[in-house]
């Protein structure tokens, strides 16, 4: 599913000196893994989900996702290549508060262009928002608002979910429900889970562990 080989990025100091981010960096993820990567702020990891993704192309040596490496696509490809295959989700929710929370959750779908998983009532219901349907973000609280998250990363076929920090604005019961919630949808579905925590206890719902230390990802 991911093969990350020999991966290094650096960035260019105001000085000309080099910041390291990453140095020669090795990882394979097989298709329906749940991967937690135990990253603490400040160390890259926001530049290493924007390089799987896509989004950041500027690194050495090779990503490949999905048998494609991504270094080698045009900037049209890669963005109609992320759309149909990667979802989000994020810390702080990313949703939009102009919508109720069935518009954000089906917004995905009309603009990547994806198949249907589930029916709206459907995911509502697994994630137990069947009477916030017609509720707009402003109306739910920090948990619900993650939920609606969840719904829509998993209400379309994507195949890999990348999910950087998806409980760090929780309290400690929302985020045990997020994670367990979390964890049946990649059960149901087969989606690759790559999920970025600070948190041992978060990161202990994947089926693996890693723990960046010293510019490389070692499994624990």
């Amino acid at each position: 599913m991911i093969e990350i080989d020999s991966l290094s990025k650096h960035f260019l100091l105001p000085d000309t000196s080099y910041l390291k981010v990453f140095d020669t960096m090795n990882i394979t993820i097989d298709t329906g893994d749940f991967v937690a990567i135990m990253w603490q702020s400040g160390q890259g990891k926001t530049t290493f989900l924007n390089i799987l993704s896509g989004l950041e192309r500027n690194y050495t040596w090779s990503v490949k996702v999905l048998g494609k490496k991504l270094e080698e696509l045009s900037e049209s490809e890669i963005t109609s290549f992320r759309g149909r295959h990667i979802s989000y989700v994020f810390q702080d929710y990313n949703l939009i508060d102009s919508l109720t929370v069935e518009e954000n959750i089906e917004l995905i779908l009309d603009i990547n262009k994806l198949s249907r998983r589930y029916s709206i009532d459907d995911i509502l219901s697994i994630v137990w928002l069947s009477s916030k349907k017609k509720s707009y973000p402003i109306e739910l609280s920090g948990g619900e608002k993650q939920r609606v998250a969840l719904a829509r990363s998993f209400i379309g076929r994507s195949d890999i979910i990348l999910a950087d920090e998806p409980t760090g604005s929780l309290d400690e019961g929302n985020a045990r429900r997020v994670m367990v919630l979390l964890k049946q949808l990649w059960k149901e579905t087969g989606c690759t889970i790559i999920m970025i925590t600070h948190s041992e206890d978060i990161a202990y719902f994947a089926e693996s562990q890693y723990i960046l230390r010293d510019r490389q990802l070692i499994k624990k």
